[in-house]
């Protein structure tokens, strides 16, 4: 078998373990998206300090491993193909997988997993449209226009330049949203 195959089955071993549920699965995969997780607060609330550093430890950790396993499989490119990739992926995941997630979770009355598939899959649509954008721009030789990126701490709702009064998806006040430095 190739490096790659070794390496995508490495993968697969990696989500089996932490495949306890399809949130599981899709917060992990998420969170290997960006630099770390940010769950320190929800992590927090229910594990002693030190433990909930040691997570944040192998966040980190496995962010380094995802990373370098994209590298060795060809997934890093240029900003217009790696915006590509991000439109692809950000359509399949508001046209397909999330529809799939909120019927099941719907289909079991698992209110909170439905709120939280329901979130997701309305700012998936939103990332969908702000990666068009930003593929735009960069095809004609520019950048976003917005100076400043806003995320909603509730639903991960993001916002380029001006803020709503609240958040369309979860109605949290836009005092409460983060920028994104």
């Amino acid at each position: 078998s190739s490096l790659i195959d070794q390496v995508l089955d490495g993968f697969d071993c990696i989500l089996k373990v932490l495949n306890a549920a399809e949130l599981v699965d899709d917060f992990y995969r998420r969170a290997m998206t960006v630099d770390g997780w940010q769950v320190e607060g929800i992590w927090q609330q229910r594990v002693q300090m030190i433990v909930a550093k040691l997570f944040r430890a192998t966040a980190e950790a496995e962010t380094i491993h995802a990373h370098t396993h994209l590298k060795v499989l060809g997934g890093v490119s240029d900003t217009a193909d790696n915006l590509a990739s991000a439109v692809e992926g950000e359509g399949y995941e508001f046209r397909e997988m999330y529809p799939v997630f909120l019927s099941e979770a719907e289909a079991e009355g698992n209110e909170a997993a439905a709120r939280s598939f329901r979130f997701a899959l309305a700012v998936e649509e939103v990332h969908h449209g702000l990666y068009e954008k930003a593929l735009e721009a960069v095809k004609g030789g520019g950048d976003l226009l917005a100076g400043t990126i806003y995320v909603c701490p509730v639903c991960g709702n993001t916002f380029d330049g001006d803020l709503p009064d609240k958040c369309p998806v979860c109605n949290v006040p836009r005092a409460k949203f983060f920028e994104v430095k």
